[in-house]
This record gives structure tokens, sequence and C-alpha cells, in this order.
């Protein structure tokens, strides 16, 4: 009877969903609401049978939200728009080092940036290093902050909206990816 009962206990603790106890929130900055959760009620999850690390994917955010990776960083996509001669698009955006470690535990810079840049046709838009931005993503100690970095994007077919994807790995290997979708002012 006990082993039953402890059976039956078991089963209901892994059905109620004990994560892995990533949190992560977003903040919407137009109302200033914050939603905490853990890794595994929110967002699409995926788990790579090759390496069985868990991928976390975030989908749509707006110029208003910042995507906090709760003790790791904080991320906002402040604006996209063309360049002054019309040949590019140019993302700006702002992120913050809160504690990012690497997988062994140890603190580590933390140079952000976007993973994939799509127009609303689905073209991955090539970064173009050759233009010179007002201020280049750099890397970043521990609680510094890179405010308005700016990076330059081919334009394949005028898009009114941009897609920007960004990852990071956690410490713990798990691979975390946000997708801000974004007018082009």
């Amino acid at each position: 009877m006990k082993k039953l009962l402890i059976i039956i206990l078991s089963l209901a603790i892994i059905m109620t969903g004990c994560g892995t106890g990533n949190k992560e929130s977003v903040t919407d900055d137009s109302n200033k609401q914050t939603q905490e959760s853990t890794d595994s009620t929110k967002g699409e999850t995926e788990e790579s049978s090759s390496t069985g690390q868990t991928t976390e994917v975030k989908n749509n955010m707006s110029k208003d939200t910042t995507w906090n990776l709760v003790n790791q960083l904080e991320l906002k996509v402040d604006s996209v728009r063309l360049s002054e001669d019309k040949k590019y698009y140019i993302v700006k955006y702002t992120y913050k080092n809160i504690g990012a470690k690497s997988e062994d535990g140890k603190e580590q810079d933390l140079l952000l940036e976007p993973t994939f840049v799509t127009d609303k046709e689905g073209n991955t838009l090539e970064k173009i290093t050759s233009y010179k931005t007002e201020n280049n993503p750099k890397s970043l100690k521990k609680g510094e902050t890179c405010e308005g970095a700016e990076l330059a994007y081919e334009i394949i077919d005028e898009s009114d909206i941009l897609k920007i994807e960004f990852g990071y790995a956690t410490d713990d290997g798990a691979l975390q990816q946000v997708t801000f979708e974004l007018p082009v002012e």
C-alpha cells in the first residue's frame, strides 16, 4: 500500500510540471506589467533529441516590451528605421548584462546581436558590416548596459515590418530565443 501511495504522489508531482526553474519575465513598458513564469510553462518549448537541451522560444514581442532573462540579461528593441540613404534597415536595441554566466557557472561578458532578421516576405536579411552606425554593440561586464546599439541590414524587398530574433544559451546550456516584430519607421 505504501509503495502505491509513493508512486501516485511521484506521478502527481511530475504531472504538475516541475520546471527547470529558469525564470523569465516580459515587461510591457506601455502599462508596466510584469509576467513571470518558469520555462516549462510559457512560450514554445522544444527538446533536441541529440543534445537533450531545451529551447525556449518567445514570439512576436513588440517595441514596448523588454525580454528579461532573470539574473542573466535584459533586452529591448528600440526601433527599426531606414538609413538616411534608404539602402539599409537600421535595427536599434538596448541590452544589459545582469549576470550572464558560462556553462561552468563563471561570470562572462555579454555581446548580444540578432541571430536573424527577416522581412514580412520571410527573406532573411544579411547584416551589413561595412555600414557605419552611430553605436555598435559591445561586450558588457556584469551590470553594464549598451543603450542604442545599432546594426544595419540589407533591403531585399521593401517591408513595413521586420522580425528580429535573438538567441542566448543560459548557464545550464538551454537555448533561449526571442523574436521581436516591429514596424519600420
